[in-house]
C-alpha cells in the first residue's frame, strides 16, 4: 500500500467529542490494518491558530476524514481545518470523506452560530459556512445508535479506505459468504 503521500489518511475531529472514543478506535483500526493515518496526538493548535505542521499533514494525505459530530460546527479551529482540508484535499487520487457520527447531515452543519458574533470577521464566518455546505453535498457516511455496532461501523470505513487506497487489494471474502449460493 505504499504511496507518494506520507499519510494515506487524515482524521479531523473535535476533541471533546469523539478522540476517546470513536476516533480513537477508528485511527487504532486504521493503523492495525496498514493504512498510514495523521491523528493530532499532541494538539498541535495554540487558541484558534492552527500548526503548520497540521496543515504539511494535510497536505501529505491522500484521504481526509472528517468526523462531524455535536458540537464540530461550533469549533472555530475545526472550522478553519475543514476550510484547509477542503481547499487543498481534493482531485488527483485525493478526497474528503465526511462522517456524520451521531448527528443528523444538517443537524450536524446548524450547530453553526457564528453568524452574529462581531469578534470573528463576516469574511471568514462566510468561508466557514461554505465549507460546511460543500462538506454537506460531498459523499458521506452516517453512523447513530440505532445503526448497529460502532465496531462493524469502523470497519467498514476501514475496508473503503484501503480500497481507496490500494484498488487492487482483494475483498474479506467472509464478509460476503452469507451472499453466495451454491448451484448443482
Amino acid at each position: 500500500m505504499q504511496s507518494s503521500f506520507t499519510y494515506d489518511v487524515y482524521l479531523s475531529f473535535r476533541d471533546e467529542d469523539t478522540r476517546r472514543g470513536f476516533t480513537g478506535h477508528l485511527y487504532k483500526s486504521l493503523q492495525q490494518n496498514g493504512i498510514r493515518t495523521f491523528i493530532d496526538l499532541q494538539k498541535l493548535y495554540t487558541g484558534s491558530q492552527i500548526d503548520p505542521s497540521l496543515v504539511k499533514a494535510i497536505d501529505e494525505s491522500k484521504i481526509a476524514i472528517v468526523i462531524f459530530s455535536e458540537s464540530y460546527a461550533s469549533s472555530p479551529f475545526c472550522l478553519d481545518e475543514l476550510c484547509i482540508i477542503l481547499d487543498r484535499v481534493k482531485g488527483n487520487g485525493r478526497f474528503v470523506l465526511p462522517i456524520f457520527y451521531k448527528v443528523d447531515r444538517y443537524e450536524a452543519l446548524s450547530g453553526f452560530g457564528f453568524d452574529d458574533n462581531d469578534n470573528i470577521p463576516k469574511v471568514k464566518v462566510q468561508n466557514w459556512r461554505l465549507a460546511l455546505q460543500k462538506a454537506a453535498n460531498l459523499f458521506s457516511w452516517s453512523f447513530t445508535d440505532r445503526d448497529g455496532y460502532e465496531y462493524e461501523f469502523i470497519q467498514k470505513i476501514v475496508d473503503y479506505v484501503s480500497r481507496r487506497i490500494d484498488p487492487a487489494s482483494p475483498l474479506n471474502v467472509a464478509d460476503y459468504l452469507g451472499y453466495v449460493e451454491w448451484v448443482e
